[in-house]
């Protein structure tokens, strides 16, 4: 009886096993997964940014004075500057188109706070188009009293700014915006982005009818245009509300669901935990 009884003592002391984790879902915590997310959009901006300088910089390598005498007269540094003032109104033009490129991805990019890999392909492509600019940039101050550079030229810079434009609606449709943004403001910041191809590529139905730089002076009308589309952008979200207020409600809503997400998954290992031990220790 006592060997029974140590023997029931050692067994009623004996340290309980540690309960086996309960086994979360696959996949990423919530709070990692957004830290990710965060960098992934960190790095996407600041290449964007990157390329967007280089661009901006290369316009002036090709802008130079042509040859001159050891020693010039005026009338030859008069006429060496007159001969290069098609490719300072190109350099400005295209500064001018780049710069506000620039601001519209800063812009729509507030707005954004995940990327993935298309959204990421998509501003590869526009990047690409705007590293691009240069090149036609360098051709009209060349040779911009032909009209097949013309076209080139207006051709290259509007595909930016259409391609810009289209990635922000992908974004916005994709859910890698802020949530909340009604599709009155997506549509809208689409549109105002539309400003340099509705100029340029409206331009080139005069080229039949006048002369190239005709054609190119009319694109300074690109600033007017991109102000009243500012205006009637302005104007719209004070009617409605900014994007930002209509925002607020649905970021609200995500941080809640993430809280309460990380929430239910602690309380639903301890849940198992406790439910496991009363199992154990309930008497059979």
């Amino acid at each position: 009886m006592a060997e029974a009884g140590r023997r029931h003592e050692r067994r009623g002391s004996r340290t309980p096993r540690p309960l086996t984790k309960v086994r979360q879902p696959s996949g990423v915590d919530a709070s990692e997964s957004t830290e990710t997310h965060g960098l992934d959009l960190e790095r996407l901006v600041f290449f964007s940014d990157a390329v967007f300088a280089i661009a901006i910089t290369l316009l002036i390598i090709e802008l130079r004075l042509p040859p001159l005498p050891a020693k010039p007269e005026t009338a030859e540094i008069v006429a060496a500057l007159q001969s290069v003032l098609p490719g300072v109104f190109a350099y400005a033009l295209s500064f001018a188109t780049i710069g506000s490129y620039w601001l519209a991805h800063w812009r729509r990019y507030r707005y954004v706070e995940r990327a993935n890999e298309r959204l990421a392909a998509m501003n590869l492509l526009l990047l690409g188009l705007v590293a691009f600019i240069p090149f036609p940039t360098a051709l009209i101050g060349e040779h911009g009293d032909q009209p097949v550079i013309v076209v080139f030229y207006a051709a290259s810079l509007s595909a930016a700014g259409v391609v810009g434009p289209l990635t922000w609606l992908y974004a916005w449709h994709a859910g890698l915006a802020v949530p909340g943004l009604s599709l009155r403001y997506a549509t809208m910041a689409a549109l105002r982005g539309f400003s340099v191809p509705i100029v340029m590529l409206g331009s080139l139905l005069l080229l039949p009818f006048a002369h190239p730089y005709v054609v190119e002076v009319a694109w300074v009308l690109i600033a007017p245009v991109q102000i009243l589309l500012n205006i009637v952008l302005e104007r719209s979200n004070e009617t409605r509300g900014s994007p930002r207020q209509e925002s607020v409600a649905g970021v609200t809503a995500t941080n809640r669901r993430r809280t309460q997400s990380g929430w239910l998954r602690a309380n639903r290992s301890q849940y198992h935990s406790v439910t496991h031990s009363a199992e154990r220790d309930s008497p059979k």
